[in-house]
């Protein structure tokens, strides 16, 4: 097989796997969007007031359809505690934004099954019920008050990843679902969040690809043989780096 033949088919399995898990991006990017377009920072808070059950799953529902990036997810929930949210639910709103990432999940149900996706969400869920149960036992109220007094209220990120600045007017959530400004704010926060992981995801389907084309098999099962795959982390955008995938040919 020459090398021109190789690119090309693998440039062709790539065209086909990012076409396949598009509108899984794209509602994932977008519900991130929304969130943070329409759910203002007040309402969030007192969202965030406690760390009761409830309040914790919650607080988790929001974290994993808001911002993925490990970045923005940091500089919000840091602003949150700073105007007084609680301080476990915002580290349960924080771990939610990083390791329970809907887009993530629903490309990984895709592509290597429903068993990772499945993984991802429960061991996620774990994650957040033990951060629930130690965190306010392991720092007292009196340490996350200085803490809460020592941070500016500002929700700065890093590499200028922090939340923008909406463009709307203040107003309930239903004013500013039926404003085209909000509409275009959520548009803007879905965009900045996909272009601040896009050479991690572009890097994450490079990597996927190459492993498959280095095991002999496709993209997409084919009638002569079937691919299993296994991922310990599919597109890592939140770590940095890509996970590790090995196929077998039954």
């Amino acid at each position: 097989m020459g090398v021109v033949d190789v690119i090309g088919r693998g440039l062709a399995d790539g065209a086909a796997m990012f076409w396949q898990t598009l509108w899984a991006l794209v509602l994932g990017f977008g519900l991130s969007g929304a969130v943070q377009a329409f759910a203002s920072r007040a309402e969030l808070q007192r969202a965030l007031g406690d760390h009761r059950a409830a309040s914790i799953a919650r607080d988790g529902l929001f974290g994993a359809v808001s911002s993925s990036c490990s970045y923005a997810a940091s500089a919000l929930a840091k602003t949150l505690f700073a105007r007084g949210a609680d301080f476990t639910a915002a580290q349960a709103f924080m771990f939610a934004s990083t390791n329970l990432v809907l887009e993530l999940g629903i490309v990984s149900w895709l592509l290597i099954g429903w068993q990772f996706a499945a993984a991802e969400f429960i061991g996620g869920a774990l994650m957040i019920a033990l951060l629930a149960l130690v965190l306010p036992r392991a720092v007292p109220s009196a340490e996350q008050e200085a803490a809460r007094k020592a941070l500016p209220g500002t929700g700065q990120g890093h590499g200028g990843h922090g939340q923008a600045q909406p463009r709307h007017a203040a107003g309930p959530w239903r004013t500013r679902l039926r404003s085209p400004a909000g509409w275009a704010d959520a548009a803007g926060y879905a965009i900045s969040d996909l272009t601040m992981v896009r050479r991690e995801v572009l890097f994450g389907f490079a990597h996927a690809i190459s492993s498959l084309r280095c095991a002999g098999g496709t993209a997409a099962p084919s009638r002569r043989r079937h691919i299993s795959c296994g991922t310990e982390v599919f597109a890592a955008a939140d770590a940095g780096r890509p996970g590790t995938i090995a196929c077998r040919v039954p």
